[in-house]
Order: C-alpha cells, then sequence, then structure tokens
C-alpha cells in the first residue's frame, strides 16, 4: 500500500505546467485553501509550501495527493475483498493479491489521467522568503477526461464478459481462453472503479457513476470457475508430508488437486521432493535440508510453462521439529513462487 501511495503522489509532481512566480506584498487568498479566482465550484485546490520552488512543488503534490489518497486507499481495499481467489479468506496475502491483479499498474493508469486536468498555477514568495505553490485541478475538464476513459473500460467489460461467457458455453470450450476473458474483465472493471473514485472526487456534488457489472458478482465467477473446471494433477517423487501439504495449499488458493493420473488435468506439476538429514557437529541440534524442483506442464500440448527449484535447511532441537520448520519455509519460499507460475500462465500476465 505504501508503494501505491508513493505512485499517487509521484503522479502529481512529473510533467504539470508552469506556473506564474508572483512576488508580493498582499498575501494571495488561495494560500489559506480558498480562491475567489479560482472557486470552489469549479476548481480543487492544492497549496503547499518550502524553502525553494522546488521543495513547495514537492509539498504541493503531497497535498494534492492527500485530496484523493484516502478514497484511492479505500477502493482498494474493498477491492482486495473480492479478489480473494483462494477457498477461504486470508488464504491469499495482501501483497500477493496486489501483484496477481497488477493494483499498482493500475493505480498509475489511472492517475495518469487524472493528471492531465491538474496544473501548477501560481508561486508566491512571502516577505520572508518561504515559497507558496499553488496547484489547480480543473472540475469540469477532468470529469469529462475521467469520463471518456470510464465510458470505455465500460465497453471493455461487456466485450470481454460477454466472450467469457460465450466461449464457456461452446461446446469445445478452451479454458484458458475463458479464464483470460475472465481475468480481463476483473482489470476493466479495477481500472473503471479507480476512475470513478476520481470523478467522483472531481465533481463538485461528489457524485460518481453507478454500475451494473461489479467486482463483487464477476471475482467469484473466476473463483468458481477455477475450482470447479481447472483441474491440476501433481506428480512428485520422494517425501509423502512435502507432497501433502503442496496440496493442500494449492487448494486453499482456489486450485483442485487430482489424485493419481493427469490424463483430465490441465496442468501437470512434475518433480520430487526431499527431506535428508544433514550430519553437523553439534550436541543439542538436529539439521534437516529440504529440497523442492518442480517443473509446470500443459497436459494439452506438453508444454513446459514453469519451473521452481528450491533448497534450504533448518535446525532444531529434534529432528521432528526441524521438519516442521522447514515446511514453513516451503510454504512461505515456495508457494508463491509457484501460484505466480501457475496464475502468470493462466490468465497470461506479463511483467
Amino acid at each position: 500500500m505504501k508503494a501505491i501511495q508513493t505512485i499517487i503522489c509521484s503522479l502529481f509532481l512529473v510533467g504539470l505546467g508552469f506556473s506564474v512566480t508572483v512576488h508580493a506584498e498582499e498575501r494571495p487568498d488561495w494560500v489559506d485553501g480558498r480562491s475567489s479566482k479560482y472557486p470552489d465550484s469549479q476548481y480543487l485546490l492544492g497549496v503547499g509550501s518550502g524553502d525553494d520552488r522546488r521543495s513547495a512543488k514537492n509539498d504541493t503534490a503531497m497535498a494534492m495527493k492527500r485530496v484523493f489518497e484516502a478514497a484511492i486507499k479505500q477502493e482498494i481495499q474493498e477491492m482486495e475483498k473480492h479478489l480473494q481467489l483462494g477457498s477461504h479468506p486470508g488464504s491469499q496475502t495482501s501483497s500477493g493479491t496486489e501483484k496477481l491483479f497488477q493494483i499498482k499498474k493500475l493505480v498509475k493508469t489511472a492517475g495518469k489521467k487524472l493528471k492531465e486536468a491538474v496544473t501548477f498555477a501560481e508561486t508566491w514568495v512571502d516577505p520572508t522568503q518561504v515559497v507558496y505553490q499553488l496547484a489547480i485541478l480543473d472540475r469540469q475538464k477532468a470529469a469529462a477526461i475521467l469520463k471518456e476513459e470510464i465510458d470505455k473500460e465500460e465497453d471493455i467489460i461487456f466485450e470481454e464478459y460477454s466472450a467469457a461467457l460465450e466461449e464457456k458455453m461452446s461446446v469445445a470450450a478452451d479454458k484458458l481462453v475463458v479464464a483470460r476473458h475472465l481475468y480481463a474483465t476483473i482489470q476493466a472493471i479495477m481500472r473503471r472503479d479507480l476512475y470513478n473514485v476520481d470523478y467522483r472526487i472531481a465533481q463538485h456534488t461528489g457524485e460518481g457513476k453507478r454500475f451494473e457489472v461489479l467486482l463483487k458478482l464477476v471475482s467469484p465467477k473466476l473463483q468458481e470457475y477455477l475450482r470447479n473446471d481447472f483441474k491440476i494433477a501433481m506428480e512428485m517423487e520422494g517425501t509423502p508430508q512435502i507432497r501433502k501439504v503442496l496440496v493442500e495449499l494449492l487448494t486453499q488458493q482456489g486450485f483442485t488437486v487430482l489424485q493419481g493420473t493427469s490424463a483430465s488435468a490441465d496442468i501437470v506439476i512434475k518433480g520430487k521432493a526431499s527431506f535428508r538429514k544433514i550430519d553437523r557437529p553439534s550436541k543439542n541440534k538436529q539439521f534437516i535440508r529440504w529440497n523442492i524442483e518442480m517443473n509446470l506442464q500443459d497436459v494439452k500440448d506438453g508444454k513446459t510453462i514453469g519451473s521452481v527449484n528450491r533448497t534450504g535447511r533448518e535446525a532444531h532441537l529434534s529432528d521432528e521439529e526441524a521438519r516442521v520448520r522447514a515446511m514453513r519455509s516451503i510454504t512461505k519460499d515456495v508457494l508463491p513462487r509457484l501460484n505466480r507460475q501457475l496464475y502468470g500462465y493462466i490468465f497470461n500476465i506479463t511483467t
């Protein structure tokens, strides 16, 4: 979330127009956040100050950021509630959700459009040489820009969602195509909703647009599709305990993992996993080396779509506790990598 806050701030700094510097004894009214020249019904103001023009602009960008930041953070938190692909709440971390659905990128895209309506309008230097900077957002211009983007996203949502439903109903439905259309629908909904946050703030009335296709309706359909229609097989040699844990973790992430043959699977995970006791000179500790090698294949064409090769070492007073620690490390280290590759292939995510 902190990185997203940084993005919001930087968007107001880069590429804004130049302002007029005024050296005057009389203090402009905009320094106090209100202006007869820039009435609230037409403009949204951001005011900052500093020892020089650069620091004043930075402070102004922060002031303008704060106008939008709380609403954007609230919208993202609401999005994350509906973006859990796992089988129970909390199965996917906030960081994992952010990366999977590229939230930072979406915030940056929405912010760039808003920036087109923001200008550094005036600068005032007071008698003590403190620099004051005014940034203005033209409400009418911003609303027009954002409405155009919202309408574009609405068209994309309709096209992608219709394509997903049509493909799913076809006799020879391609599961990857369905999943990717649903993912693209969700991406467009998120962009649209972020634009709508800015649109609502830009409007003097504070009113945003209302929509029929909502994230809370589409995201469960993607989760249900992954769980019911998309099958994963796991052919792992070696330590059964590791295989069992990986199956449980993938199930929690919203996947259906088949037992036995991979003939009816869409993706097969092949590899080996092992624990190995390490003899080290120690009176009190038992050492365990764990190793996992996995290749991910598309069953339809046999194409290798990813691989995970990780190893680690754990120690504890007993062999059993050392193995427990090793399983925790596998959960923390291996699962995120496996998730990224699985979801990346299914949704055709490019970084």
